[in-house]
């Protein structure tokens, strides 16, 4: 071998050193040597299920810091459209491993920043919770995007999928990568690319195909730095961002193998996580109501107890930690720290916590933060009108509040204008729920209210749902809706108290009634065109 291959074997012996161990800050990957295909993939699972679980509201506080280009605007990979944070219209919170595909439950996937987006909204809502793939010939493209019918082998060739640009493939082969890891005890509702197991989990169309994504489009910068903000705000990482190669050996061409890497030498004591300078937003909250959050701590090598400080600077005195110390032992192999924010007065409050000792040189800090309003300031949502009505679901929607943790929906069956609350679902982190279990023919409404933790708003207005069977056609214009069932008209006006006119084909009138809010009907009525009227607004309708 001559001098000058020596010399660039060597440096890049050196090079491939330098990155495995910057990939492992402070030894955060070290269970995970040593494993192969299952057991490396459980290992996996483990470490990152421990993270700091975020409220769904925040994101858009955190999306600045994890998806913006160097401008400042929106790093949209759903679209071409440039939007700034300071406006949100159009745009959606993108769940881009589907929550319905795990049932929709509020579990920690669903705050799960690893692989929650901005997203256009026209995208988000053709690429509906189609599975990825490769698209033929398209009936949504807006340049980024692509959903129609899938022409990779192994899937469906007559079932929808959702391509993304080629730019952002592996972004998001990596980020379906964490998701099937992280979560692979999930049950799944959907079983389009996953298999119910703990290992593979991906089916084999589907790993074949991320594997070509993966490859063919390798870690960006855009990658990178996203996931070290993301360490910042939940205190877990995307192991296929800092490790490229793992998915060749949980998926691709060295399943045969053990994964090896670099890990701190037992002598030197090191906390892999909170890294210095975590952010632990507690959101918005009231005067009184106390909120918590949890931060991971774990390092190797530990010798000593760690003391857990919150400083006494800013307005310290609106957070606390539940404990002062954990031992080395406790440190040593991970344990959660609950922090709480109590605030007493109303405004914007920041605080931070110290972590040191345990042998680990100087300290890691953690910025806390939260916002407190005044309890007039807690106000119900807008309800909206409902959309994919079935005989016995539909959907609710309301605008979102200004301030709010979740929403209570109150569910009202209606009968001869008498509205009975039936059921109410709490918790629901965002502006709008599938509602089932309901009875073909029969009236409902619902209203909302807004939670900041265990604080609601007042009741919103009602919004009133038709669940007619054998529905002919349906109409809805500014609110007045209109239905035709049979030899009847159902319609609902925008409010109660209004005019609700019914016209036959030569424009007589042939009915009128006053609104009640509520689904009303004009019934026995013969077969033709119809047009009804309300307060200026008007709706045509065919009675077969």
């Amino acid at each position: 071998m001559t001098v000058s291959k020596r010399f660039l074997y060597f440096i890049l012996f050196i090079f491939s050193t330098f990155v495995v161990r910057s990939a492992n800050p402070n030894g955060y990957y070290n269970s995970i040597t040593g494993k192969k295909t299952q057991a490396l993939k459980t290992a996996l699972s483990t470490l990152l299920l421990n993270h700091t679980v975020q409220d769904y509201n925040s994101l858009w506080s955190f999306f600045p810091s994890t998806d913006a280009h160097p401008d400042g605007t929106v790093w949209d990979m759903y679209s071409s459209t440039v939007r700034n944070f300071g406006s949100t219209s159009g745009m959606n919170r993108e769940h881009s491993f589907p929550k319905s595909w795990w049932g929709g439950a509020v579990l920690p996937a669903y705050t799960d920043i690893n692989h929650l987006y901005p997203s256009d909204g026209d995208a988000n809502m053709a690429k509906n919770n189609y599975p990825l793939g490769e698209v033929g010939v398209p009936f949504f493209n807006n340049g980024v995007t692509k959903v129609g019918y899938n022409i990779f082998p192994g899937y469906s060739t007559t079932s929808n999928v959702f391509e993304p640009a080629d730019e952002y493939k592996g972004d998001f082969a990596r980020t379906y990568f964490y998701m099937v890891t992280c979560y692979q005890n999930y049950t799944w509702s959907y079983l389009y690319m996953v298999d119910q197991n703990v290992y593979p989990t991906l089916k084999p169309w589907a790993a074949s195909m991320l594997m070509k994504w993966h490859r063919q489009d390798p870690v960006s910068s855009k990658e990178t730095i996203r996931n070290e903000a993301v360490f910042k705000i939940q205190n877990n990482r995307n192991p296929f961002i800092d490790y490229p190669q793992l998915a060749e050996y949980l998926w691709g061409d060295s399943t045969a193998l053990n994964f090896g890497l670099a890990t701190t030498p037992p002598s030197i004591p090191v906390l892999a996580t909170p890294t210095n300078d975590t952010r632990l937003d507690f959101g918005i909250s009231l005067v009184g109501v106390t909120k918590t959050r949890t931060l991971y701590l774990k390092g190797s090598n530990l010798n000593s107890a760690m003391s857990v400080y919150v400083e006494p600077t800013n307005n310290y005195n609106q957070f606390l930690s539940a404990v002062k110390s954990v031992t080395k032992d406790q440190a040593n192999a991970g344990v959660m720290v609950t922090m709480s924010y109590k605030p007493t007065s109303t405004g914007n409050h920041v605080g931070s916590v110290l972590i040191y000792d345990g042998g680990i040189l100087g300290s890691v800090k953690v910025n806390l933060s939260g916002s407190t309003i005044p309890l007039d300031s807690l106000k119900a949502p807008v309800p909206m009108v409902a959309t994919a009505i079935a005989p016995t679901t539909f959907t609710a929607n309301w605008n979102q509040a200004s301030f709010a943790d979740a929403y209570c929906l109150q569910l009202y069956s209606v009968t001869n204008g008498q509205a009975t609350l039936i059921r109410t679902i709490d918790s629901i982190p965002d502006n709008t729920v599938d509602v089932t279990g309901l009875e073909s023919g029969k009236n409902y409404s619902y209203t909302l209210k807004t939670r900041i933790g265990s604080v609601l708003s007042s009741e919103s207005t009602e919004m009133p749902v038709s669940l007619l069977s054998g529905i002919v056609s349906a109409t809805d214009v500014n609110g007045l809706s209109v239905y035709a069932n049979g030899s009847a008209v159902y319609v609902q006006a925008p409010s109660q108290g209004l005019s609700v006119e019914l016209f036959d084909y030569s424009g007589r009138r042939v009915a009128v009634l006053r609104s009640t809010g509520h689904v009303q009907s004009f019934e026995a009525l013969p077969l033709g065109l119809y047009l009804v009227r309300c307060n200026g607004i008007q709706c045509k309708i065919m009675v077969h």
